[in-house]
């Protein structure tokens, strides 16, 4: 598409309304819809829903699983991939597997992870990890060393080529990194403890988190960071708490998220750094729990959910900076008892996640200077994008705030997964906005 021709510059030039109106009119005509918001299509091989679990940082590829109807007592269907050249594909099962999902997608888009169930003994159904790329297909990820029931994979680098995760193991449960050149490795444990957990690695992969912990044990369960050249050193905890969980780590590996619980269960979010130690974010007015969940690139913003206490089902969706503390985002229009973070932009400034509303639970995008709104609103009232039918249920981000992806019910009423791409569409907003001014 161009219109070249109709610069803001040039519009600006002109103070007949008459011509402002045909500038907003012809550049509404000339946007397509279709090129903003897109459904994944049909589910694959007679499946029932596709739904999205996570999105690449630049170049849109979305990954998740293509649910079936049959009745396992695990997770049924496939792993998915979809790209905008390609729509839908599936990616397969390991051999003798029954079902499998797609967890996580590399920043770039080139390495997707998962983990495939299998029927097994001494277990009804065992699981196994596996890396996918365009060039080897689907690969298991071995199991480390005694271990045969059990692995995962919780983190990828941002090109694909280091993987984090755990493994069942002769010695017990353990994290492991995993290169197509080392193979599998376990980490270890912490002095004193005899599992480990591994939960997220850095962008290049040389900063592993996690927990690490010892069943029965006074201070059970302690997050920890691992490079190569450190080893795994522990976190600590707050006073009085004793179990960190949920880690995440920025992408240049000097900053670290989680939540740290104690006897009561309710737990705290916090933040951790080499200078600093670990330090409690605190919590909304009148609550006494929070939940970590992202962060920024550089770890100045941090993103989770808070709540009166864990027994609670209601809850808050909030964004916390060091100069401004923890701030709820509040809810969509009519809500006031449930919003979650999803997603937050590598920048902090921008969140996407799930509220109540009026109309139910709704997918909402969040910044600065808009506050929460729900995706629709965003779609239909910003981008002309026609979305009669559709219910837009909860929504993540890639690392640009630019492509939206998550759950929904298409026109059918059936489950489907959906992308919105606002690449160039919010430079049309904007001059949009300027010309009809």
């Amino acid at each position: 598409m161009k219109v070249a021709m109709l610069t803001p510059i040039d519009v600006a030039r002109q103070n007949s309304s008459l011509i402002r109106a045909s500038v907003f009119l012809l550049i509404a005509a000339t946007s397509a819809p279709a090129q903003v918001f897109t459904g994944l299509g049909t589910p694959l091989n007679e499946g029932v829903a596709t739904t999205p679990a996570g999105i690449s940082d630049r170049v849109p590829v979305v990954i998740g699983v293509n649910q079936s109807d049959a009745m396992l007592p695990i997770p049924s269907g496939e792993p998915f991939r979809w790209t905008k050249p390609a729509g839908l594909e599936s990616l397969g099962l390991l051999p003798n597997a029954v079902s499998g999902m797609g967890d996580l997608v590399s920043g770039d888009g080139t390495a997707i992870a998962g983990r495939n169930y299998f029927h097994g003994e001494p277990r009804a159904y065992t699981s196994q990890a596996f890396v996918w790329t365009k060039r080897d297909g689907l690969v298991a990820v071995p199991f480390l060393p005694g271990g045969s029931c059990s692995n995962s994979i919780a983190g990828l680098s941002d090109s694909g080529e280091v993987l984090v995760g755990s493994s069942e193991s002769a010695v017990g449960f353990q994290a492991f990194v995993w290169t197509r050149s080392t193979g599998t490795t376990g980490l270890g444990c912490l002095p004193g403890k005899t599992y480990s957990v591994g939960q997220g690695i850095s962008a290049d992969g040389t900063v592993i988190v996690g927990q690490s912990g010892r069943p029965g044990s006074p201070q059970t369960i302690e997050g920890f960071r691992w490079t190569k050249q450190e080893g795994m050193t522990g976190l600590g905890f707050l006073p009085g708490m004793t179990e960190d969980d949920a880690l995440s780590v920025s992408a240049d590996g000097q900053v670290i998220i989680g939540t740290t619980y104690g006897g009561d269960c309710n737990g705290q979010a916090f933040r951790w750094t080499r200078a600093t130690g670990i330090v409690g974010l605190g919590f909304l007015p009148g609550q006494n729990y929070s939940f970590a969940r992202a962060l920024s690139a550089d770890g100045s913003v941090v993103a989770g959910d808070a709540q009166v206490s864990w027994r609670s089902p209601a809850r808050q969706a909030f964004r916390w900076t060091e100069s401004g503390g923890m701030v709820g985002l509040g809810f969509l229009s009519g809500g006031g008892n449930y919003s979650i973070v999803l997603g937050l932009s590598d920048d902090g400034t921008r969140l996407a996640g799930a509220s109540d509303s009026a109309e139910g639970i709704q997918a909402y995008l969040w910044t600065e200077a808009e506050g929460m709104r729900s995706v629709r609103d965003v779609l239909v009232n910003d981008y002309g994008v026609d979305l009669a039918g559709w219910t837009l249920l909860a929504a993540t981000l890639s690392a640009d705030g630019q492509t939206l992806t998550g759950r929904g019910l298409n026109p059918s009423g059936q489950e489907e997964g959906w992308v919105a791409d606002l690449h160039g569409a919010q430079v049309k907003s904007r001059k949009l906005k300027e010309a009809a001014r």
